[in-house]
């Protein structure tokens, strides 16, 4: 395509070395409808680094076909005595207006060196569809013919390195088209065909894949969630469906189906469709990237109850059609025979049908068979119940016929599909016993009495009984007293428990097991044994744990909670005697005594203070 405007453009921010940049335009006057082109070639030194993300601004009325698509760029010139290489880009645009008037397009611009350097703007009038001036030829200037304006001979001074010409942009999708694209380089997005559907009625989930340039691989797939839907792929996920192109905002973005199931919903409410994920990775992202679709959320309801036939069953819903075959149709009795029932049709064929009942027929089991396809973007197929059905009573049997009422959401309305089974002959087996025809109803009768006399005695119900009354009502009330009984020996024995693990019980033994070591002349262990009782006392007595004080506190201690000074002053006295006793060794059975006694003493001041503090 040839370009009828080259401009060059100072950079947005000067550098020591900056790029140079050149805009074109393939043509400055166009029409709605008719693609063209911007181009941005920006070159640099080949000791720098290459310019990077070409950017096009565009103004309302403005939209992108495709692009922009980046060539790489290298050009070396004669300047005096030295040759100067430069490498860069070249980025075109194809654009389209999508209705008439003047537009500044641009700039478009890059990066280079981390800083944003700018083309020109360019000025682009638009005609009406249909009004626009006719493409201007190119001419050849190798081509004698054409620089005269003389007719072209054929197939003389052809250039076979010729590129044939650009073929128009392929036209976008109108069903993928979206407002705004959520992610940069690729991205998913989901749809279903509806939002609110009866119970069992299909639903169809398609997933997209739209994305700008090529050379982007997956690098994982987690498929959308959909625990509350029985799923059938119409779409194998090794199938390339193709590409089409879409409008996402202003650009236009290449657009692959990935996904296409069918889900059939299990049950009532709202239920949720879960987003689909793939990871990628390549060219245009930074590193690997996770992309999700949205959830869907989607309204199930119950089939209408207005014209509901007798038997429907919530989830039968599409249209079916159901044949039989009974085979033989003549057995001896208690017998079996084969009926197989096909059903088949479009949607949601049904697990399970109902058999009639009657008497002397036994419906075993089926055995189920299926074929289930997508037709069209629509589940049908087939469904066989195999059943085995013993005929116990001889005689010719109707079996009736099988129903199954379903509802149509196409048209609206319900159906039913019939299937009439037909008669039996049942012979009767001639092992077999005859059967009685004439019954007598009064065989269990008893004989009819001859004489007169008194009637049987008839022992009186155990509930005329006094006994039965009493212990009726004697049972439960035995059952509370143990209960209470019960409760109070916890108590009791809860009461023990605490009793023995009691600080004033401690202190009372410590005394016992110092009086023991006292006569046994063990006057060191009588010592501990009457210090052990003075902490414990303390702390019945005033919740103070005296081993943690120092023995210069204690009076001041004891005196804040309400002990008296005399008793505080014995206690301290009685604890250095203790400790004196100890690591005395000439103490004798009169000093030992002694402590004894003032510790007794001392218990009970103590033991006073106890009841008060209660």
């Amino acid at each position: 395509m040839a370009f009828a405007l080259l401009l060059p453009a100072p950079t947005v921010e000067a550098q020591s070395r900056p790029p140079s940049l050149e805009t074109a335009v393939s043509e400055r006057e166009t029409e709605v409808g008719r693609p063209f082109t911007i181009q941005l070639s920006a070159m640099a030194s080949a000791t720098d680094r290459t310019p990077q993300n070409p950017s096009l601004p565009l103004p309302p009325g403005i939209k992108i076909r495709s692009g922009p698509t980046i060539m790489p760029k290298t050009q070396v010139t004669l300047h005096g005595p030295n040759l100067i290489q430069q490498m860069g880009i070249v980025a075109t645009w194809t654009l389209e207006a999508t209705r008439p008037g003047q537009y500044r397009i641009g700039p478009p611009t890059v990066i280079y060196g981390g800083k944003l350097h700018a083309g020109a703007v360019v000025d682009v009038t638009v005609h009406p569809p249909g009004a626009g001036p006719a493409r201007p030829r190119s001419r050849d200037p190798f081509d004698i013919f054409d620089i005269f304006g003389l007719p072209k001979l054929p197939n003389v001074f052809d250039d076979p390195f010729q590129p044939f010409a650009e073929p128009e942009p392929p036209a976008t999708d109108p069903a993928l088209a979206i407002s705004a694209a959520p992610a940069q380089g690729v991205f998913l997005h989901a749809v279903t065909d509806n939002t609110s559907v009866v119970l069992g009625e299909q639903l169809t989930l398609s997933v997209y894949e739209y994305y700008q340039t090529a050379g982007v691989r997956k690098t994982s797939i987690q498929e959308p969630s959909a625990a509350d839907f029985l799923q059938f792929p119409i779409l194998d996920p090794s199938d390339d469906p193709g590409v089409r192109q879409a409008d996402v905002g202003s650009a236009v973005w290449n657009a692959r189906l990935v996904r296409k199931v069918a889900l059939f919903p299990l049950r009532l409410g709202d239920l949720t469709i879960g987003p689909m994920r793939i990871g990628y990775l390549g060219r245009g992202l930074r590193g690997e990237v996770m992309r999700e679709s949205k959830p869907l959320l989607i309204r199930v309801q119950d089939a209408p109850t207005l014209g509901r036939p007798m038997g429907y069953r919530s989830g039968d819903v599409g249209n079916f059609s159901m044949t039989a075959t009974v085979e033989p149709r003549d057995i001896d009795a208690g017998g079996g025979i084969s009926v197989r029932i096909k059903v088949e049709g479009t949607g949601n064929l049904p697990s399970s049908l109902t058999t009639p009942s009657k008497k002397g027929i036994e419906w075993l089991d089926p055995d189920i068979k299926e074929n289930i396809e997508a037709v069209d973007g629509r589940i049908r197929g087939e469904r066989v119940f195999s059943y085995i059905v013993k005929l116990h009573d001889p005689g010719t049997v109707d079996l009736g016929q099988i129903e199954l009422p379903f509802y149509d959401p196409q048209r609206e309305r319900y159906g039913v599909a019939k299937a009439r089974l037909g008669q039996v002959t049942v012979r009767q087996h001639a092992s077999a016993p005859e059967i009685k025809t004439d019954l007598d109803r009064f065989e269990t009768v008893a004989e009819p009495r001859t004489a007169l006399g008194t009637a049987p005695r008839i022992s009186s119900p155990i509930t005329d009984t006094l006994w039965y009354w009493i212990a009726l009502f004697a049972s439960p009330l035995a059952i509370v007293m143990g209960g209470a009984v019960w409760n109070m020996a916890g108590k009791a024995r809860r009461s023990v428990t605490k009793w023995r693990q009691s600080l004033g019980r401690k202190g009372k033994i410590s005394l016992q097991e110092a009086k023991i070591a006292c006569k046994q002349e063990r006057f060191t262990d009588a010592a501990a044994e009457v210090e052990k009782a003075v902490h414990a006392m303390i702390e019945a007595a005033t919740a103070i744990k005296s081993r943690g004080v120092l023995r210069t506190d204690l009076p001041a201690r004891l005196t804040d909670v309400g002990i008296s000074d005399a008793a505080a002053r014995s206690t301290v006295e009685v604890l250095e005697a203790c400790e004196t006793l100890r690591y005395d060794p000439s103490a004798n059975q009169q000093q030992a005594i002694a402590l004894l006694n003032q510790a007794t003493e001392l218990s009970r001041l103590l033991a006073v203070r106890r009841k008060a503090g209660k």
